[in-house]
């Protein structure tokens, strides 16, 4: 039996309203699917995807952002906005959607979040 290894491939930057979002892509060695980690460092907890991965050296590719909607606007002093993202990653050609939501409360905090 082989062992399965995760190595990294690709981090997609992804930039909307003055925040910014990463999401660190690795590759398997067995069949060359692409898998999805929130930590650079450790992919053990990698997701896997339903796409395979390009076998190119390791790189960083700004995703590039098609479209936008707002979902949800809170119109008071605590309240925010949330809106969806889509996103085009033109190595392998496929489309990723994210939420960013912006909160207007004390902290002023913007927070990027992605669905997919």
């Amino acid at each position: 039996m082989n062992s399965m290894v995760l190595s990294k491939e690709v981090t997609y930057v992804f930039k909307y309203a003055g925040d910014t979002g990463y999401s660190h892509h690795f590759i398997d060695n067995i069949e060359g699917r692409r898998y999805i980690s929130e930590d650079l460092q450790d992919p053990r907890m990698a997701q896997p995807q339903q796409f395979k991965g390009t076998g190119k050296p390791e790189s960083t590719i700004e995703a590039v952002l098609v479209a936008e909607r707002i979902m949800r606007e809170i119109p008071d002093s605590d309240g925010g906005v949330e809106t969806y993202l889509l996103y085009f990653l033109p190595d392998i050609n496929i489309y990723v959607s994210a939420l960013h939501s912006t909160w207007y409360d004390t902290a002023g905090l913007n927070v990027l979040r992605f669905l997919d």
